[in-house]
């Protein structure tokens, strides 16, 4: 990556994206992808859209104090999440990739290992966030708790599930459109600028 967003937990820095409905898990599946470099430690918030307790709808995607990435939804009853065993706080550069397929399974993906927990059993509920907007690099709007610290880059938010083919083929690139799911791709944040 030549350039990222670089955060500051201890600045509050963040990127409020909005509630546009194409950011919402809802009733459909969902990719969300981003390169991440890190060195702090603590729990960090890298993406949230609702999604931190059972009665907060929505999804988001955090690092554990342990330093590894955890990905969970909630539609406000019922909540599920899972983590990935890679440390990603490490200092280096590693790609990330979470998928929401409804009728199968939520793949929480660094550098290509995936760990996986079936979901279909909650194809049928709304994950929509009702609560808040969509925001990179802390808890909520609202909250500055969680902030994040370090960089971003390549964000992408899609409505369908990425096969791990598909996401390993174009991590190390920009997108183009000749990408096979380009058509569903809701959100492309380059920070090239």
């Amino acid at each position: 990556a030549n350039t990222a967003l670089s955060f500051t937990g201890a600045n509050e820095d963040y990127v409020d994206c909005g509630n546009d409905a194409e950011l919402q898990l809802g009733t459909h599946d969902l990719t969300v992808e981003f390169w991440l470099k890190t060195s702090a430690s603590g729990v960090q918030r890298i993406i949230s859209n609702g999604g931190q307790t059972d009665s907060d709808d929505g999804y988001s995607i955090w690092i554990l104090d342990n330093g590894k990435l955890r990905a969970g939804f909630s539609d406000g009853t019922t909540s599920e999440a899972k983590q990935n065993e890679t440390i990603v706080t490490d200092g280096n550069w590693h790609h990330c990739a979470v998928v929401f397929d409804r009728d199968d399974e939520l793949r929480v993906c660094v550098d290509g290992a995936c760990a996986t927990k079936p979901i279909n059993a909650y194809s049928g509920l709304n994950f929509d966030n009702t609560n808040d907007t969509f925001v990179l690099g802390r808890k909520a709007t609202t909250s500055s708790a969680q902030s994040y610290t370090g960089s971003l880059d390549e964000v992408r938010i899609w409505n369908t599930a990425l096969d791990d083919e598909t996401v390993a083929a174009w991590q190390d690139q920009e997108l183009t459109s000749s990408h096979p799911d380009i058509s569903a791709l809701q959100a492309y944040y380059k920070f090239n600028e």
